[in-house]
């Protein structure tokens, strides 16, 4: 069975039936970039797999090969947020790396306790665009069920207000989207820092895709709301995202190195389950099952979802680039 990391002819094939979907022009709204010497020991299993340094030029290259050779022009590039890594080091890390790709932006991984001195220098870089809280670093000690304000703090969110920045949200807990506690938050926040842009990662978490269908609602008529599809490999999460926003905020990421894990993420009752080798014997599947990567499975679900609501062409390529580009000031 091929592993993580590697591409396959059956990759190659997926991504060849994938290529008349996905538009000429492509932006990563959602990318990871990092060292697994700068990463608390041990790292991921599935990063050790991979290369020891992921510069842009990695993730160009990985990326190109699910999305079409020379079709990514950028991305938004974030680190690899894990507990107890140093969140000052992998923040220079990635301004060193926006220097060597003049087309991306970067977002700031942020902490509670962040130093804002440091945080307030490396904020003067010109591209970086955004701030990349996670629950990681709530100090519950379950933090996938913590609230937001407990690893998005108020100050936060009046920085992302006072310069124009966007936050980039990794929601939590069981309901995601749908539990009210987020749901108060977000409408609160965003109207009193209307300034402030938040973007959803992951389509609101809607890897148990009942929680996107069932919460949107609660946000609909937000005017700083925007979403990303990373990691997200079933389309009625992002169908509701289209139903209730449109287009216009909705942006295709990868969610690099996720991406490049072989399997898929799926509902399974009232909670969602990643299916690789930890959490699925392959070989004992029948009939035989030959899974492919997540980054693939993604924009099949992007593609799905986008057949389902009748987009045009002029849509796909908003979703896959010119939102992006509207809302991080690119070109």
């Amino acid at each position: 069975m091929p592993g993580n990391w590697q591409f396959t002819s059956l990759d190659a094939e997926i991504a060849a039936d994938l290529a008349e979907f996905v538009p000429e022009r492509v932006f990563d709204a959602h990318a990871h970039l990092y060292r697994l010497r700068d990463l608390p020991e041990p790292p991921p299993a599935f990063l050790q797999e991979g290369p020891a340094k992921v510069t842009p030029r990695v993730w160009r290259a990985r990326l190109e090969r699910q999305v079409g050779r020379g079709r990514v022009t950028g991305g938004l590039l974030m680190p690899f947020p894990t507990p107890g890594c140093d969140v000052a080091l992998v923040n220079r890390r990635l301004l060193e790396d926006l220097d060597r790709d003049e087309a991306s932006v970067g977002a700031l991984l942020i902490a509670p306790d962040s130093d804002c001195v440091e945080l307030t220098a490396a904020l003067e870089h010109p591209r970086v665009v955004a701030l990349k809280p996670y629950h990681c670093f709530s100090p519950r000690a379950s933090t996938q069920d913590s609230r937001l304000g407990e690893y998005l703090p108020e100050w936060a969110w009046r920085l992302a207000n006072e310069r124009g920045l966007v936050i980039v949200l990794h929601v939590v807990r069981h309901g995601a989207l749908s539990d009210p506690g987020n749901q108060r938050t977000i409408v609160a926040m965003c109207r009193r820092y209307p300034s402030a842009r938040l973007q959803l990662a992951h389509a609101a978490r809607g890897f148990h895709a009942p929680n996107t269908v069932r919460g949107i609602a609660a946000i609909e008529g937000l005017e700083n709301v925007w979403f990303d599809s990373s990691g997200i490999c079933e389309a009625a999460a992002l169908v509701a995202i289209l139903r209730a926003f449109g287009p216009s905020r909705l942006m295709f990421g990868s969610d690099f190195p996720v991406s490049e894990i072989r399997g898929r993420c799926v509902t399974v009752g009232d909670g969602f389950l990643w299916l690789y080798p930890e959490t699925l014997d392959w070989q004992a599947v029948q009939p035989p099952v030959r899974p492919t990567l997540v980054g693939l499975e993604s924009l099949r679900a992007l593609r799905a979802a986008a057949r389902i609501m009748g987009l045009s062409r002029a849509a796909v390529q908003r979703v896959f680039h010119d939102t992006a580009r509207d809302l991080y000031g690119t070109r």
